[in-house]
């Protein structure tokens, strides 16, 4: 998450709910990104908000999704 950050100039603010989740589930594999979803779905984001939504499995498995509110 760290070289995501810097290589997508992200402030630590943008990328805190990622943070706080990791430190408080682990790493729960594929099962992540529906977890995060379903966590950003219950915030209130303002409409025409943009979210970027990277995942990364075994190998050189990674998917990226940019979300519009």
């Amino acid at each position: 998450m760290k070289t995501i950050q810097s290589e997508f100039a992200l402030a630590d603010e943008q990328v805190q709910l990622s943070w706080n989740r990791l430190a408080k589930i682990g790493n729960i594999s594929s099962d992540t990104v529906i977890y995060m979803l379903n966590e950003l779905m219950q915030q209130q984001i303002p409409n025409g908000s943009y979210g970027l939504m990277i995942g990364m499995g075994p190998g050189f498995a990674q998917e990226a999704v940019l979300l519009k509110w």
